[in-house]
């Protein structure tokens, strides 16, 4: 797929994989914005970065999505790329005060329901061009969950399996369906992990994004980063053994 003159839009765009992102697809010659629902910190990208548009998009608010497709005109003139990278993730033991109803809540409506609906509200601009793409941002714990990521895992399987049902929705349309499967990346959002998975080696967020953009541009329909692809692997081969090596983290 051909990134230049592209007009794409990235959820969770202020920091980690999405503002990565947001700087790689300007420097193939896309036209970008962002959507975040940290105003200040928009303000503070739009002054350092003024060819990166800034959005603000609460995917908690309802008001978010009434607005979002004129927001979009107006910064873009239109869309050809959606990228719901925008997720949040609570760590621990299940049992532990750390979930309660409304971190349940937060967690799968940010990761799962925000993303279906963006998609929804934003197909009347997407099939509006020739040749346009929605992007998943999934994770390798969509395959084999992690338990120390409880919700968090189960929210990336549920967008997995939405991102399969759309993509044979839309085979009779220009839009291409990808989804993209980081490994554990180096953001803010994984710094406070427990456990072993701590420890673990990161890969850095512009590695993830740039792993990203060389996927879209080849065309691949799923895009396994790093050890995703191990884990993808496992599945498939030894489910058990990999399954008990998640359990310790």
């Amino acid at each position: 797929m051909e990134l230049k003159d592209k007009k794409v839009f990235i959820t969770g765009g202020t920091r980690g994989i999405g503002f990565e992102l947001a700087k790689l697809f300007s420097q193939e010659g896309s036209k970008v914005a962002i959507g975040g629902r940290n105003q200040q910190k928009l303000n503070e990208i739009s002054e350092a970065y003024p060819h990166i548009g800034t959005i603000f998009f609460d995917a908690l608010s309802k008001e978010s999505y009434a607005e979002v497709v004129n927001q979009l005109q107006h910064a873009l003139g239109g869309l050809d790329i959606l990228v719901n990278n925008a997720a949040i993730l609570y760590s621990g033991n299940f049992t532990e005060s750390t979930f309660n109803t409304e971190t349940i809540e937060k967690e799968v409506f940010t990761n799962v329901t925000a993303p279906i609906m963006l998609i929804k509200v934003l197909l009347p601009l997407l099939t509006q061009h020739h040749e346009t793409a929605i992007v998943n941002i999934t994770s390798g714990v969509a395959y084999m969950p992690m338990p120390s990521l409880p919700v968090y895992s189960a929210t990336k399987a549920a967008l997995q399996s939405f991102t399969i049902s759309l993509r044979y929705n839309l085979t009779q349309t220009k839009i291409k369906v990808v989804e993209a499967l980081p490994p554990l990346v180096a953001t803010e959002m994984t710094e406070n992990l427990p456990g072993k998975a701590k420890a673990m080696t990161k890969m850095t967020a512009q590695k993830c994004a740039s792993s990203i953009i060389k996927g879209i541009k080849s065309d691949r329909q799923t895009i396994d980063i790093g050890s995703s692809k191990s884990l993808y692997i496992g599945r498939r081969l030894f489910p058990s053994i990999v399954q008990n090596q998640l359990n310790k983290m």
